[in-house]
């Protein structure tokens, strides 16, 4: 889609095409990436954001309220929830019409899909310690699906940002075919090396021209969607962070529950529910942590696309 900022005359002439009419060759200087669903808010009542609005895009550069027969759907009904079994919870009898708070039922959900199972007097002791133990394991069973979906939306966005923006912190030939680089120095005053190869081909300000005739050599930067984040260094795990908010969630560093709170927040800006209560309220916080750090396994793997 068009830049939005062409539509002031005095940054269009700044973007001028390279010939008298526009052509392909004109595209990074003109066009920027569609925005995605997953950023859109603001569903009609009744409705739910779809549940793979990360691949899906909006008619511009933002997602608007126009976009919401794009972007939004039925809600999933309870009936399809899983997470009712921590604390002896079973789905409640109509959860067939019940609609769940998104796409897809989710922790915040268990209060409005699960009620207290009725107790059965004649179950003996071993069966009833069993009978808990199976719903343990479906629940941590739960709790390892729904983190990994936590820990993918959170880099995804990341990544969403920097397509949008037309770099990353990982060197590649993004700018008009030319190797740049994500480098917020280009926002320092003064910047970093007087700004040389700032505003590489006109995308952005934080975008610099790397590795090739007088500009500076391109940066070696570690790789945060390969190998397992446990082996890596403090500094591995902080450039990842910083620049992906990608987190080994079994280190020791990283694993309480405010940023728990913040990344689920951060999903689910003022939805009811929302925060590390919601999802990971029932188990101990060291168990938490073990259950996060599967998620990035999944994203190790190969789970999102746009691989550096």
């Amino acid at each position: 889609v068009q830049r939005p900022t062409l539509h002031n005359t005095q940054a269009a002439q700044a973007r001028l095409c390279f010939e008298e009419e526009c052509s392909r060759n004109d595209e990074a200087h003109c066009c920027t990436q569609a925005a995605k669903c997953s950023t859109f808010s603001s569903c009609p009542a009744g409705k739910a954001l779809i549940l793979h609005a990360s691949d899906v895009v909006c008619n511009g550069a933002y997602c608007t309220e126009a976009d919401a027969e794009v972007c939004c759907g039925a809600p999933a009904m309870c009936s399809a929830f899983g997470g009712c079994s921590a604390d002896g919870k079973v789905l409640k009898k109509d959860a067939k019409q019940i609609a769940c708070s998104g796409a897809e039922c989710a922790g915040q959900d268990v209060d409005v899909c699960c009620m207290v199972a009725p107790v059965n007097p004649h179950t003996s002791n071993a069966a009833a310690a069993r009978a808990a133990a199976e719903r343990e394991a479906a629940h941590l069973a739960f709790l390892r699906r729904q983190a990994a979906k936590l820990r993918r939306a959170l880099v995804r966005k990341r990544i969403d940002h920097y397509q949008l923006v037309g770099c990353s912190p990982h060197p590649n030939a993004n700018c008009s075919g030319q190797t740049c680089y994500f480098d917020e120095t280009c926002l320092q005053s003064p910047p970093r090396l007087g700004g040389l190869g700032c505003w590489a081909a006109g995308l952005d300000q934080n975008c610099r021209f790397c590795g090739f005739g007088l500009y500076p050599d391109c940066p070696h930067v570690p790789k945060c969607f390969e190998g397992d984040c446990h082996t890596w260094t403090s500094d591995h795990l902080n450039y990842c962070n910083k620049y992906y908010d990608l987190q080994c969630l079994g280190h020791v560093a990283l694993s309480n529950e405010a940023i728990f709170r913040k990344y689920d927040a951060s999903l689910a800006p003022g939805a009811a529910g929302s925060g590390a209560v919601g999802i990971f309220g029932r188990l101990p916080l060291v168990a938490v942590g073990a259950v996060c750090a599967l998620a990035v396994a999944g994203i190790a793997a190969g789970a999102l696309p746009g691989r550096s």
